[in-house]
C-alpha cells in the first residue's frame, strides 16, 4: 500500500471497480444481445377438399386487398383477394396466415386458422 492511500480508500476503490465490473459485464453480455422474432417459414398449404372437412386438417382463411398494377387506371389499383388453404399443423396455417397479411397488407384484411373446417 503506498502512502497516498489509507486501508479505507483502497477499499472503496475496490468497491467501486468492483461495481462497475459487474455494471459492465451486464451490459456487454445481457444488454447487447438484442433478438428479434424469426419470421415464420413460408408455407404454402394444399388445396382443401370436401374430405377435410371435420378432420384433423387445419383450415387458413384470408380476405383482403391486393395492390395490382393496371396501367390502363393510371398505375397502382387494388383487388379483393380471398383465399383459404388447408395444413397439417396448426404452426404452418398460421405462418400461412402471417405471409398472406404480410404480403397484402392494404385495407384491412382478416385471417384465422380453425381445426377441422
Amino acid at each position: 500500500m503506498c502512502g497516498y492511500f489509507t486501508a479505507e480508500h483502497e477499499h472503496s476503490l475496490k468497491m467501486k471497480t468492483l461495481f462497475f465490473s459487474l455494471l459492465f459485464l451486464t451490459f456487454a453480455v445481457g444488454g447487447i444481445q438484442t433478438t428479434y422474432a424469426a419470421a415464420p417459414l413460408r408455407v404454402e398449404g394444399r388445396n382443401c377438399t370436401v374430405a377435410d372437412r371435420g378432420s384433423e386438417a387445419w383450415f387458413g382463411f384470408f380476405k383482403g386487398q391486393r395492390d395490382v398494377f393496371s396501367p390502363l387506371k393510371g398505375g397502382s389499383n387494388t383487388k379483393d383477394f380471398t383465399s383459404w388453404r388447408c395444413f397439417e399443423a396448426e404452426d404452418e396455417c398460421n405462418s400461412w396466415t402471417y405471409w398472406m397479411q404480410t404480403d397484402n397488407p392494404v385495407g384491412g384484411n382478416q385471417a384465422f386458422c380453425r381445426k377441422g373446417g
